[in-house]
């Protein structure tokens, strides 16, 4: 069977330091995410920063993984998923503070109060105005899109529902997607230097099948040769390693880039995995150095060959439309 990489389930010493100082951060990222949403009461607007906030939280979340070790997608996926609970739940928690301090600045404007007595009244409103009921609140005064209507009711709590699955979405998948990143247990260090070695057209899905049923690499080496280089499908081979250091495995993952249009006449692009991160020897990587750069010559040779055909066709028959063509 191929070998391919498989997380060693390990976890670096610095993870709770390095979680510790993400959750921070995310709860921090949660006041400016909050306070925007109620000053930019535009639809658009809070989706754009939602996106931003999903960002954030996935960027926190991936570094978090990276920094602290982490070569264990459950405890990644544990781990993300408090980041993305935390910063939703600081979310909420700030927007309750800041209903709370805009009642306490009424009743200290409406009784005369100094600002000595802010403490004292600021703890008689918790007690009257809860969490809970500052939810209820909202649930009932609903939500002003900015464009003069409100979401109330179930709507609203299945817009707070939409956001928080997305933000979940994104920062898990984050989380997850980096611990299953190649690391080599060797060196502790990640293999994070990705490079693009080959881009292969694919115009038979026999070479598909070829690719897909190899069990050794190789025969991963051994890479078919396409008839044409005219297709909408590329195989990109990528390969993940360590930097300066040649002689440590190296992981070839291959993926299959489809580009179609769709019924509007535009391009949309699909990629499929055909091959993840198979590992490979340094001398396996010589020998893959050395095919790349054989089938980039074949694809360049044959290039060329198909331009001067051209070029030869057109001299024949000056009159054709693609001796017309402008040059």
């Amino acid at each position: 069977m191929l070998k391919t990489y498989q997380p060693s389930g390990r976890v670096g010493p610095t993870a709770l330091p390095c979680f510790g100082i993400a959750l921070g951060l995310v709860v921090a990222a949660a006041w400016p995410y909050q306070y925007l949403l109620r000053v930019l009461p535009l639809l658009y607007l809070n989706f754009v920063l939602t996106i931003g906030m999903a960002f954030v939280m996935a960027f926190l979340a991936s570094l978090f993984i990276f920094l602290g070790h982490v070569r264990n997608p459950g405890v990644a996926i544990v781990f993300s998923l408090a980041l993305a609970f935390s910063g939703i739940g600081a979310k909420f928690w700030f927007q309750y503070e800041t209903m709370v301090a805009a009642k306490v600045d009424a009743e200290l404007s409406e009784k005369n109060l100094f600002e000595a007595d802010r403490a004292r009244v600021k703890k008689s409103v918790r007690k009257e105005l809860t969490f809970w009921k500052h939810i209820q609140l909202r649930y009932k005064e609903g939500w002003n899109d900015g464009a003069g209507q409100k979401m109330r009711g179930i709507f609203l709590i299945g817009a707070w529902l939409l956001e928080a699955a997305f933000l979940i979405y994104i920062t898990n998948s984050a989380g997850a997607g980096t611990a299953s990143d190649p690391y080599n247990e060797n060196l502790n260090k990640w293999a994070d230097k990705k490079e693009t070695l080959l881009e292969l057209p694919i115009d038979d899905e026999k070479l598909i099948a070829q690719i897909k049923s190899a069990v050794t690499v190789e025969q991963l080496l051994t890479m078919p040769v396409p008839r044409s280089d005219e297709t909408n499908q590329i195989a990109h081979y990528i390969l993940n390693r360590i930097e300066d250091h040649p002689l440590e495995d190296c992981y070839l993952s291959i993926e299959l880039v489809t580009t179609k249009r769709n019924r509007r006449g535009e391009p949309e692009v699909e990629t499929e995995s055909l091959v993840n991160f198979a590992v490979i020897s340094s001398l396996q990587l010589d020998q893959l150095a050395e095919n790349t750069s054989l089938m980039a010559e074949a694809l360049d040779e044959y290039r060329l060959a198909v331009k001067m055909e051209g070029v030869a066709d057109v001299n024949k028959n000056p009159d054709s439309p693609e001796a017309k063509k402008p040059r």
